[in-house]
């Protein structure tokens, strides 16, 4: 049987989004943890000079191909379709391939050519590395259509453990390179790189091939053959579905401007030379330590309700018009999840502010905790907190968007990509390293202001209105300004003093506010509490019955 058309999907998405985003916190939390640890002894074996071409310089090379390459097309074969054509989503994803090609091959005479090359004497074999790290991000292009299949197919655990193995494979490579041979210096990243692609790529080949020999009598998988996750030609049907072209193009349009929003920083650091590479590693090492709950707990919260949304709502069509019962959860899951994820931030901006100083001097030593890294890093948590909000309302809007308002929302994109950049000129400016983060900052309340009106108006006229509900209780607030308050005090009377017992009170000081914010959020946030074990309790039936 050809996978011509597409089997009924599951009829419990939510679950199975839930499920999703579950297992990717839980496996997320395991290896960016263990990512985490490496970059710990790193930081403290490699120069700062080496740390920002290869977490600055290096890593924009490799995320600017990739992201520009693959976004688009994970969000276009993602979209829900009344009568999926399986080949056709296959071969629009493998158009990837080429695309990611020419990006590869453009972006690497620029980075080579064009930008200002690192001095040899102290950071060799700089276009060995370029090189690689191009030849990184094709490579996993390869695998891009498993990939999107796999979500396709709610298979839930693929990915979080795929990129996780991989992610442990490029930590040990690294820290064995380091440690052998501490001269090779970029060299050392490149391979750990080419490895994690190329270990990436080998698995999702392995999880299919194994798929197709476990399922080869279920009549419900729709691909039989190896074969047919390959490009093909259709005799009854185009090369791609119509619609699926439309949004691709619309999408492609967006990912270039979200990916200067995204990458924005970077891109000034490394286009106008703003900060030395020195300064680039110590803005990445902070950055990185205040954004780890973004990629261990928001990232597989997004993936999953961006899921759950695109395979639940049809794109494009107005809420009265979608299923009354799908429209309603809908609007309560959003809703619940954007509560969530403004607790969450709330906790990060209220302690971060407070302990920026003393983490950075327990887990990177003195060498990061002076100077301007404690305020950067107290920014950065700040930052977290809208981080925490664009990400799911962004989501949202991405996931129901039209393609006349995906192309519009290119030009607002547009507009928001000017904005940031020019605003980062003039901060870091006055402000110097600071100036990103604030600039940072501005672009995400601009992002949020402009997502929270569509779902204003998306849910307009249903009987539920998801952007009014997402704000903490008055008692949660509260709690939250008297820990602030308390540990702010702590900071400023212990903070400065390096002595074991004056930290101990201070970070005591912090857990009995932490302890203070849990006792308050029982209490004033039962409602949410119930809707989240209720959807936690539909899981477990789900699996019971499976």
């Amino acid at each position: 049987m050809r996978p011509q058309e597409s089997q009924d999907l599951d009829p419990n998405i939510l679950a199975k989004a839930a499920k999703s985003a579950s297992y990717g916190i839980g496996l997320q939390f395991t290896f960016r943890a263990s990512t985490f640890l490496v970059n710990l002894f790193l930081v403290r074996y490699i120069s700062k000079d080496v740390l920002g071409v290869v977490s600055v310089r290096l890593s924009l090379l490799y995320t600017t191909v990739f992201l520009l390459t693959s976004e688009p097309f994970i969000r276009a074969g993602l979209s829900k379709a009344e009568k999926r054509c399986w080949l056709q989503t296959v071969n629009l994803l493998w158009c990837s391939f080429p695309l990611g090609i020419f990006w590869a091959l453009i972006c690497g005479f620029v980075w080579m050519y064009v930008l200002e090359q690192p001095d040899s004497s102290i950071i060799p074999h700089y276009n060995t590395a370029v090189v690689c790290y191009s030849v990184s991000a094709i490579v996993e292009m390869l695998c891009l259509p498993l990939l999107v299949i796999a979500q396709l197919m709610m298979f839930v655990e693929a990915k979080a453990v795929i990129e996780g193995v991989a992610l442990v494979v490029q930590c040990f490579v690294t820290i064995t390179l380091v440690i052998l041979v501490p001269d090779w210096g970029l060299i050392t990243f490149s391979i750990a790189q080419l490895l994690y692609t190329f270990t990436v790529t080998t698995l999702y080949y392995g999880y299919f091939t194994r798929q197709l020999f476990r399922r080869r009598r279920d009549h419900t998988f729709p691909f039989k053959r190896f074969l047919e996750f390959l490009p093909s030609r259709l005799k009854d049907k185009p090369f791609i579905d119509n619609e699926q072209r439309g949004l691709l193009l619309s999408f492609a349009k967006q990912s270039f401007f979200k990916q200067i929003l995204t990458e924005g920083e970077k891109y000034v650091m490394t286009v106008f030379n703003v900060l030395t590479f020195a300064d680039q590693g110590v803005y990445n090492v902070v950055s990185n330590l205040g954004s780890l709950i973004v990629r261990i707990v928001f990232l597989p919260m997004e993936d999953g309700l961006y899921l759950f949304i695109a395979q639940n709502l049809q794109r494009g069509i107005p809420i009265k018009q979608q299923q009354k019962d799908q429209a309603d959860l809908t609007g309560r899951v959003l809703a619940a999840v954007l509560r969530i994820r403004v607790l969450l931030g709330l906790v990060i901006a209220t302690y971060g502010f407070s302990y920026s100083s003393l983490a950075l001097e327990v887990l990177y030593g003195e060498k990061f905790s002076h100077g301007a890294g404690p305020q950067l890093l107290s920014w950065v948590s700040f930052y977290v907190l809208l981080v925490s909000v664009n990400g799911i309302t962004e989501g949202f809007k991405n996931a129901t968007m039209s393609q006349r308002q995906v192309d519009r929302y290119s030009r607002v994109m547009l507009c928001f990509s000017l904005a940031f950049l020019c605003s980062s000129l003039i901060l870091t400016k006055y402000f110097g390293i600071i100036g990103f983060v604030l600039s940072n900052c501005i672009n995400m309340c601009l992002r949020i202001f402009h997502s929270a009106y569509f779902i204003y108006q998306y849910f307009k006229d249903s009987s539920y209105q998801p952007v009014w509900s997402h704000f903490p209780s008055v008692a949660m607030a509260v709690s939250f300004f008297v820990a602030l308050s308390f540990t702010a005090s702590s900071e400023f009377l212990f903070g400065d003093k390096h002595h074991l017992k004056f930290q101990l009170i201070h970070v005591g000081v912090g857990f009995v506010c932490l302890l203070f914010n849990l006792l308050v959020f029982f209490i004033s946030e039962r409602p949410l509490i119930k809707f989240v074990y209720s959807l936690c309790y539909k899981d477990k039936d789900m699996d019971k019955k499976s």
